[in-house]
């Protein structure tokens, strides 16, 4: 979510682009799993979830099985286990960006999270 726009289901990485280092920035983006990501088992099915909230008997949960993740929600009965997901890995993880690519991604949170039109290198962000 940037903005207001969107709907947000995953970490605020433009509170991270303004206070991290470019480095940190790639880091985060090439990190593969996650421990808010759970492992959400049904009587019918299993799939990887955020869980959004939990209030009474109603639980919602991000399934991140589809693209663009959907948000289902259940009885708190009908989710019959939570753990965290070992297996599920997080899309842009999978992406092979470049270091021109990883800077233009950081280039574009730092704008939105604080404004900053300062480029950022691919020099910045190689190893």
């Amino acid at each position: 979510m940037i903005a207001g726009i969107g709907t947000a289901i995953g970490p605020d990485l433009t509170r991270m682009a303004s206070v991290g280092t470019a480095h940190v920035m790639v880091a985060t983006i090439k990190m593969q799993m996650t421990n808010e990501v759970m492992l959400v088992k049904t009587a019918t099915e299993k799939f990887p979830g955020r869980i959004k909230s939990q209030e009474g008997e109603k639980v919602e949960v991000w399934d991140l099985s589809k693209m663009p993740p959907v948000l289902r929600t259940f009885s708190s009965k009908e989710v019959t286990y939570t753990d965290r997901d070992t297996e599920w890995h997080h899309p842009p993880a999978l992406t092979d960006y470049n270091s021109q690519e990883l800077a233009d991604i950081i280039g574009f949170l730092r704008w939105a999270s604080t404004g900053s039109q300062k480029e950022v290198k691919a020099s910045e962000v190689e190893d």
